[in-house]
This record gives C-alpha cells, sequence and structure tokens, in this order.
C-alpha cells in the first residue's frame, strides 16, 4: 500500500485549519405570539473542536501520516505543536465558558491534552480554609 505524500504547504492548511476562533456569535431570538420578533440577542457559541482526525481527512490521509511525518519533516512536527496549542486554547475558552459538556471537557482533557489529575494514586489531599472577617 503507498504512503500519502508529505507536501509542505500542509503546515500553513494546518495551521489555518486550526487558527479558527475558539467560540462564534450567534442571535437568541424571542418572538411574540404574532411571530414578529420581540427580541433579539448575542450569544456566544463554542465553535467546533478543531481536531487532527478532522484535518487529516480534509487533506485525504490517516491520521498515522500526521504522526509519520512529523517523525520525518522537522518543520511539520513544528507546526503540529502549534497547532496543538490552538486545540488548546479552543477547549480551554469553552470548557471555561460552560461551552463543553463537563464529562466531555474533562475527558478530552485528559487523553487528547495529558491533563490529569495532580493527586498521586493513594495521596490524600489536604485544603486549608481560612476565614476572614
Amino acid at each position: 500500500m503507498k504512503q500519502p505524500g508529505y507536501r509542505p504547504g500542509y503546515c500553513k492548511k494546518m495551521l489555518e485549519y486550526f487558527a479558527q476562533p475558539p467560540q462564534r456569535v450567534e442571535k437568541k431570538v424571542a418572538y411574540y405570539p404574532d411571530g414578529g420578533v420581540k427580541s433579539e440577542e448575542p450569544v456566544l457559541m463554542p465553535a467546533p473542536l478543531p481536531t487532527f482526525q478532522a484535518f487529516a481527512e480534509s487533506i485525504g490521509v490517516p491520521v498515522s501520516a500526521l504522526m509519520r511525518w512529523r517523525k520525518e519533516h522537522p518543520d511539520f512536527d513544528t507546526a503540529y505543536e502549534r497547532a496543538r496549542q490552538m486545540q488548546e486554547n479552543a477547549w480551554l475558552v469553552n470548557s471555561l465558558a460552560g461551552g463543553y459538556n463537563s464529562s466531555f471537557a474533562q475527558f478530552f482533557g485528559k487523553t487528547a491534552l495529558g491533563y490529569g489529575d495532580n493527586t498521586p494514586e493513594g495521596q490524600d489531599t489536604v485544603i486549608t480554609v481560612r476565614v476572614v472577617d
């Protein structure tokens, strides 16, 4: 089976794909019973989370090709790391804003971005609360 070929332009394409704003503005519209517009207000909504799977699909290659190119082409590896930072920012912005289901946000942070619980297994965490008048 022939392996998909690397093209230097893929670095730019990947960065453009991941550089999309993490949120978009939509209008929330309220209507009167007769169908007339009562009010409109802007609402921030999470943009679709950019993924390496979707990027690979957009250029017609399997994700494994991206991993191979990272090893073979330092420029692609650098672009991949920058794209990962943009992905992490989109995840962080939308997780903190409540735009993602909390279980998904936690799962994605741990499995795709390497976040983990800070407490080693079997170790208790001590929290001190000081009340100030």
